[in-house]
């Protein structure tokens, strides 16, 4: 470590790059990245984490040395530093120093480099802490409130080792007021965002029970977390009960499959979720409510959510809504029909089946409504 300088309340000190290594438990990376090591961390850099644009950007104007990266010592390795805050930086520079390191993206990288106008740093300026305890609590406003917000899921993880870090508070209510306060938000939201992290731990976990298609990539986290955290009849559906103290205890996740299969598994050939669009969960949410019982069988029969939903309403409004409509139907076809010089066999045949059907119907209608007359 070499140049040190001094600031208001730390000192900023230039760390070598080889003693700098990567965070393998950075939220923003998904688990089986996680895993696997530095190469395939900065290979997930180079895809998700925009840094091509970085890299120019440091290659063109030089490192920005007001903003140092946040680092702690590693744990086991003697003279290494873990980046806690900066890991996209780091990742930038590590790449521009050895591009052989990736195996993605070769030619653009070779590039960048070619057309480099300022030197490219082999020691970067770091603050050093103790432990990431110490970081944890700037970092969680930042990326989660702050200006530099992550995805969802991303907040949701630091959220989660924001939480594991607060062991000494033993009450849980409490626990999530102080995470409230540190992330500039209120308790409330803070437990039903974790709450809906550990829900899709436990699905992460069972490899998200095996659905086709599902993983990490390819779910939303944010449609996850309104689903169980803005609908009260969905929560109930995976017996989510935020009023406990731990609201996953009686987790159903028998259930939570059902959900994850309707909110992310795509048809092979639609290539659409059962759900469709965002904005139908309030349909599947009512299709859910207990006193829908015709709604939820026709969902459990696999009706799609729109048809479900129309089941919603007390069966003696929608018997009389469905004779309506399909009167008004006819009414229509009928006003059509003059204007068709050619009408088809088959449209024909059907009028005829629908003819047959509404007089049989008409006489079963007619018989409950004076059951004391008999038909002769």
């Amino acid at each position: 470590m070499i140049n040190i300088i001094t600031e208001e309340t730390k000192t900023i000190q230039h760390i070598k790059l080889s003693d700098i290594l990567l965070d393998n438990t950075n939220p923003r990376l998904t688990k089986s990245v996680q895993d696997s090591g530095e190469h395939a961390i900065l290979n997930w850099m180079l895809t998700n984490g925009s840094l091509l644009e970085l890299m120019v950007s440091i290659t063109e104007n030089g490192y920005f040395e007001g903003e140092p990266i946040l680092v702690i010592p590693h744990g086991s390795l003697k003279g290494k530093y873990t980046v806690v805050e900066g890991n996209r930086r780091v990742s930038a520079v590590k790449i521009l120093n050895n591009p052989e390191i990736v195996n993605k993206k070769e030619n653009s990288i070779a590039e960048i480099i070619s057309q480099a106008k300022t030197k490219i740093p082999t020691e970067l300026p770091a603050l050093l802490f103790n432990k990431e305890a110490e970081i944890l609590d700037y970092l969680g406003y930042r990326h989660i409130t702050g200006v530099k917000q992550w995805s969802p899921l991303a907040k949701a993880r630091y959220l989660d080792k924001l939480y594991k870090s607060r062991k000494e508070i033993k009450d849980i209510d409490e626990k999530y007021r102080v995470l409230a306060n540190i992330i500039g938000s209120k308790g409330y939201y803070t437990k039903r965002m974790h709450t809906t992290y550990r829900v899709y731990e436990r699905a992460e976990v069972a490899n998200f029970y095996d659905i086709p298609g599902i993983s990490e990539e390819t779910i939303e986290f944010s449609n996850l977390n309104d689903a169980l955290t803005k609908f009260s009849f969905i929560s109930a559906y995976v017996r989510l009960d935020f009023e406990k103290k731990d609201p996953i205890i009686s987790l159903d996740e028998t259930n939570l499959k059902e959900l994850f299969k309707c909110l992310f598994y795509r048809h092979p050939e639609t290539h659409k979720t059962r759900l469709g669009e965002v904005r139908n969960l309030p349909k599947l949410n009512a299709i859910l409510n207990p006193e829908n019982i015709y709604a939820y069988r026709e969902y459990l029969s696999g009706s799609s959510i729109e048809k479900a939903f129309t089941y919603t309403d007390e069966p003696n409004i929608l018997f009389s809504k469905s004779i309506t409509e399909a009167y008004q139907r006819l009414q229509i076809a009928q006003e059509l029909f003059y204007s068709i010089e050619n009408p088809k066999q088959e449209d024909a045949d059907t009028l005829k089946m629908i003819n047959a059907f509404s007089y049989d119907f008409y006489t079963s209608v007619s018989n409950k409504l004076n059951p004391a007359v008999k038909k002769i």
